[in-house]
């Protein structure tokens, strides 16, 4: 029996924030091309961090960007006082990674991540 015009078989739909099979294949395949080039990727970071620590500083955290996704910006139009809770976001940087960065790319990175939350 076809679907009435408007309906699909799942009305529920797709779980917000699901993948479709396109991404799904998409992400696994990514995650596949880095898990076969991770020690090519360290050596291309430290080699990095050893000749322009900044633009090591600037590609360790563009990687940060796929491992923590960014958070919307929240808007409204009611012109009533609506109390926010601060939300926390968490890097997981590795400690080894965090021990090898100098104080100034420290205050950076901190600096950084200040600066997204509060986006």
């Amino acid at each position: 029996m076809p679907f009435k015009k408007g309906q699909s078989g799942n009305p529920a739909g797709r779980k917000k924030g699901s993948l479709n099979k396109v991404n799904k294949d998409r992400k696994a395949f990514i995650s596949y091309v880095l898990d076969l080039n991770k020690k090519g990727i360290v050596d291309v970071l430290n080699k990095l961090k050893e000749t322009d620590p900044a633009a090591y500083l600037n590609a360790l955290l563009k990687l940060l960007e796929y491992d923590t996704p960014k958070l919307n910006r929240v808007t409204s139009e009611i012109n009533e006082t609506i109390k926010l809770e601060p939300v926390k976001v968490e890097y997981n940087i590795p400690n080894s990674v965090i021990e090898e960065l100098s104080l100034e790319e420290l205050k950076t990175l901190i600096d950084y991540i200040k600066k997204e939350n509060l986006k």
